[in-house]
């Protein structure tokens, strides 16, 4: 999780501390995001298994989400290299927790994904990514999953979102 924790923060640091100006690629702000908060539904992810989520836009790459649901909570954040603009995929890759209450279990996991931002009011994505699973309790028996051991199972998460 350390390593996890410093790589993150060595590719954040190098996109927020620096500025690039491609001299044949005229600047257009129209290409950008001009709504920074996000409401979405979405099925695992930060939300637990069923949820809505907020989501604020920092900076043209980076992102931040809170996450509730019907058997959980949690948080995480998006970094998308190639900046986010509208009507385009955006590819990012992130780092999100979660706890899901009902079963006595939090996970962190490290989602690799897509999101497309139609206009400035919608988007929609997409995500994979492994993830460690920590029990919070003595209970072994969910009837969900099965985490015996030192297991990394994948987790995945869509969404559906409006932005304003």
């Amino acid at each position: 999780m350390k390593y996890i924790i410093i790589i993150m923060s060595l590719l954040l640091s190098s996109n927020i501390y620096s500025q690039s100006f491609d001299d044949n690629e005229p600047l257009n702000n129209n290409d950008f995001i001009e709504n920074k908060n996000s409401i979405s539904i979405n099925m695992f992810g930060t939300s637990g298994i069923v949820g809505i989520s907020y989501e604020r836009l920092l900076f043209n790459s980076l992102r931040l989400e809170v996450g509730v649901g019907m058997f959980g909570f949690g948080a995480g954040i998006s970094y998308y290299p190639l900046k986010i603009k509208k009507n385009k995929i955006s590819p990012y890759i992130g780092v999100k927790h979660n706890v899901i209450v009902l079963y006595s279990y939090k996970s962190t996991y490290i989602p690799i994904g897509l999101t497309y931002f139609y206009g400035d009011k919608f988007n929609f994505g997409a995500d994979i990514g492994f993830a460690k699973y920590y029990e919070t309790s003595n209970s072994s028996d969910s009837p969900l999953f099965s985490l015996q051991g030192d297991k990394y199972p994948l987790l995945w998460n869509i969404k559906i979102g409006y932005s304003f």
